[in-house]
């Protein structure tokens, strides 16, 4: 560059402003730019426009027109600089409707090889000549979508380092307990468990919302279900889950039928209880188009119920977050479709459980988004929903949180570190700026089993993230381990057909053994759900939601019962007898009976078998045990009792001693 150029002449090169007015609204003129820029600063920055990291070309004595670098905007990466490039040499005026303008016209002077101006235009200092100009149009376009651009504020760059996190067992050792409340270690029965979610208080709010829409409905014949008719009902519904009728009405088929619902209630009676069963006022809904309204309002009382009893079970140490499937072919814009799922319509859950599949909190997706709380920051969509989903789990007692690659970031896991809550789980590339990890293409020619470790401090919390080569890539992040120790694990080979070792971060093993709690639950309701179609989309919800309560209350019982442990179909058929049977009066059967009921040879031909045990609740309900007469003298069901007795319980249908010398009647149902 020819140093002898006047200082008026870079100036105009440089677009510099002359009696202008500068950010604070000051006129500049041009004996204030002499005094304020000296030579060297102005070489400076001629030198910066004129010379960009993409370009070698620089400009000498001997460059002309034709050898100008090429300014296009195609041939810059930042595009800071170009956003500076266009307010330096492009003044642009902006008219009352926002919309910007074509460019001032300016005409500047460059230095020629004899030492005389060569006049060429702005247009050429900016885009270069000849073919260029498509390029200007193309930035003026970007320029006029975004007019109210401003400049981008540069982050600082995320700084990582390669080398090994690890935490003494002291550090991470979980600090809480787990003590059940006094209501539950009383608790020995399906039915008292299953009550302990499903509360008189709950059922007679259902009972009382329902007889209101029944009266809204038809004020003449109001219909009134008391809260044993509340139960009776949802013990049909579980017994769905267990029965293999395939339509409602097969349950009270005469042949495909079951007699303990037959018995329970007629067919017309639940299917008018299920036409009329509502949970809360719909006179008090927002009007549809209130765009604060809440979406769940016909449920918000069941969920905000269940809710508070799940959280009231003290939590493990390991928790888990995902999302959740309610299977529905119900038309309803709160349905979502996902392709991956092995039912891909239906409603979106969030649930935070244990690892043994314990709900203790869940979220029903409804498109609609909620403000942080007061000291809350923003973390966007998925961050926000893991703090809501965490607003209950007790602070600097070492809790661990796994979650996947949908809701890990690097600012979430830092508050939740300062919140005293651990974290563990799978990253997403775009999520980690600045990571210094290689390409997935060129990682997974590496050898099987091959993993790096880098780490990172956002806001004082150090983030280890380990990249791990299996079948794939994978990529994990954590704020209490890392890779170290190294363990070895077994993967076939398939290129040699043949097993071999390789090896596994800590941190994958963690990973997999502590993630499932949300899978486990929807294994336990797929393996027994209730099955019945409705017309109204929130009964399919509802469903779902008493399902989520037998099933957490099967595994209390579970915890609790070590030595009596049954499977989830044993809990819930004793759960659904219970509810059916308990409280409920016999009423004599209408018709004549059959003849096989009086026929010696039917008799004789039926095989004797002693009579099953009713549930506990059921024998302790009070409600229609009365002693009769039976022919045949049988043994006495009362324990360590070894009489014969031909008295037995029209209801329990148990043989029972009851002479003047020892009533095992009275002690058997008290």
């Amino acid at each position: 560059m020819d140093e002898n150029l006047e200082k008026d002449q870079i100036i105009k090169l440089l677009d510099l402003p002359y009696n202008s007015e500068d950010e604070f609204g000051e006129v500049i003129n041009e004996n204030d730019i002499d005094d304020e820029i000296n030579d060297e600063e102005l070489f400076a920055k001629l030198n910066e426009v004129l010379t960009l990291p993409a370009i070698n070309s620089v400009v000498s004595d001997n460059d002309g027109i034709n050898d100008m670098p090429n300014y296009s905007p195609h041939n810059i990466d930042d595009s800071n600089v170009l956003d500076d490039l266009e307010l330096q040499n492009n003044p642009v005026s902006v008219d009352t409707n926002d919309k910007v303008s074509e460019p001032l016209p300016t005409s500047e002077v460059l230095p020629a090889t004899n030492n005389t101006p060569t006049e060429i235009s702005h247009t050429e200092l900016s885009t270069g000549v000849g073919n260029q100009q498509s390029s200007r149009k193309n930035t003026k376009q970007k320029i006029t979508k975004n007019k109210q651009k401003t400049h981008k504020v540069k982050r600082p760059p995320q700084i990582w380092k390669h080398g090994n996190f690890e935490l003494d067992d002291e550090q991470i050792k979980f600090k809480g307990s787990y003590n059940l409340p006094e209501a539950l270690t009383e608790l020995k029965h399906p039915y008292n468990f299953f009550k302990y979610f499903f509360n008189d208080e709950l059922i007679s709010k259902i009972s009382a919302e329902t007889l209101l829409y029944s009266t809204q409905r038809n004020p003449a014949k109001p219909k009134t279900y008391s809260n044993r008719d509340i139960e009776r009902f949802l013990g049909i519904i579980i017994f769905s889950s267990i029965s293999n009728c395939t339509s409602l009405r097969d349950m009270w088929h005469p042949i495909r039928g079951h007699e303990t619902i037959m018995n329970c209630m007629g067919l017309n009676s639940f299917e008018n209880m299920r036409s009329n069963l509502h949970f809360n006022d719909n006179s008090q809904q927002e009007a549809p188009t209130d765009p604060n309204r809440d979406r769940l309002y016909k449920l918000r009382p069941v969920i905000d119920h269940l809710n508070s009893k799940f959280l009231s079970i003290p939590m493990r140490a390991t928790l888990s977050i995902d999302e959740q499937t309610c299977a529905t072919k119900t038309k309803h814009y709160m349905r979502l479709y996902n392709p991956n799922k092995p039912h891909k319509w239906g409603y979106k859950l969030y649930v935070i459980c244990d690892d043994k599949g314990f709900a203790y909190k869940f979220e029903i997706y409804t498109g609609q988004s909620e403000a942080p709380l007061n000291g809350e920051p923003d973390l966007g969509t998925t961050g926000n929903l893991v703090v809501r989903l965490a607003r209950e789990v007790p602070r600097n007692v070492n809790y661990a949180i796994y979650c996947d690659n949908y809701y890990s970031s690097l600012p979430l896991f830092s508050y939740l570190h300062k919140e005293g809550i651990f974290m563990l789980g799978t990253f997403r590339r775009d999520r980690l700026p600045d990571c210094p990890f290689e390409e997935k293409s060129i990682m997974i020619k590496s050898s099987r089993g091959t993993c790096d470790e880098w780490i990172t401090v956002v806001d004082d919390t150090p983030i280890s993230v380990v990249c791990w080569h299996d079948n794939q890539v994978v990529t994990l992040g954590s704020t209490f381990c890392g890779a170290l120790p190294l363990e070895k694990i077994k993967r076939y080979d398939r290129k040699n057909k043949k097993y071999s070792e390789i090896s596994c971060p800590k941190v994958v093993k963690i990973y997999n053994r502590h993630m499932g709690g949300v899978d486990q639950m929807d294994s336990h309701i797929g393996r027994h759900h209730i099955r019945m179609k409705s017309k109204k989309w929130y009964f399919r919800l509802l469903y779902h939601l008493v399902d989520m309560a037998v099933v957490n209350a099967w595994i209390l019982h579970s915890s609790m019962q070590e030595e009596n442990k049954v499977s989830q179909k044993e809990f819930r058929t004793e759960l659904a007898v219970t509810l059916c049977s308990i409280g409920m009066k016999e009423t004599p059967k209408r018709g004549r009976p059959s003849s096989s009921q009086n026929d010696p040879e039917v008799k004789k031909r039926m095989k004797a078998s002693s009579a099953p045990r009713p549930p506990f609740p059921v024998v302790k309900d009070r409600t229609d045990h009365w002693p009769i007469w039976d022919d045949k003298r049988n043994r006495c069901k009362m324990d360590n009792c070894k009489g014969n007795t031909n008295v037995k319980c029209s209801k329990c249908n148990l043989n029972l001693c009851f002479h003047s010398k020892k009533n095992c009647f009275k002690a058997y149902h008290t």
